[in-house]
């Protein structure tokens, strides 16, 4: 398994006994922070959009909150698509830039982080996962409720409410 942006390592270290895992993340000061509780885990501090994992395989990939501080967001998406074997899963979440609160939310928060740079409504990250060549498996909204929780909903009404947008994808299996 693959996290694309690790950040301090909480998904890794919780996972790192279950799954033979690696990190990649571009902060310095998240990835230094991490390293004493991810010890024994192959960790990277690089910038995801010129990271070479063309040579590695994983068969899942987790980028929360990441896709949105890329240039090219597509151009990494088909990267990341290429080091996922056949079958395999992406799990992530971009901010819902989708409708009125989700635009009002993507404004306040792109005035707070200029860093956040590709706020794409979500047909368009639609496009860009199936131009990678994905399948999108699942679709559902991130609403926070505290600074450590948050609630989950699947109804079609998150589009409306959810401040982001969770999505997992299956690399489409190339028969020929």
């Amino acid at each position: 398994m693959l996290d694309a942006g690790f950040g301090e390592g909480v998904l890794l270290n919780k996972l790192k006994d279950v799954y033979s895992i690696r990190g990649i993340e571009i902060l310095k000061y998240a990835a230094s922070a991490a390293k004493e509780l991810l010890q024994n885990v192959p960790t990277e501090n690089v910038d995801l959009e010129k990271a070479n994992l063309s040579n590695l395989q994983y068969n899942i990939i987790v980028a929360y909150n990441v896709l949105g501080y890329l240039s090219d967001p597509a151009k990494t998406h088909k990267n990341l698509q290429k080091s996922l074997e056949e079958g395999g899963i992406f799990i992530g979440s971009v901010p819902n830039n989708q409708r009125v609160l989700g635009s009002i939310f993507t404004r306040i928060t792109n005035i707070v982080d200029k860093t956040h740079i590709s706020t794409f409504k979500i047909s368009q990250w639609r496009e860009v996962f199936l131009e990678a060549g994905y399948k999108i498996v699942s679709e559902y909204g991130d609403v926070p409720l505290t600074m450590n929780s948050c609630t989950y909903i699947k109804h079609p009404i998150w589009q409306n409410i959810a401040p982001n947008y969770i999505f997992v994808l299956e690399k489409v299996i190339d028969y020929n």
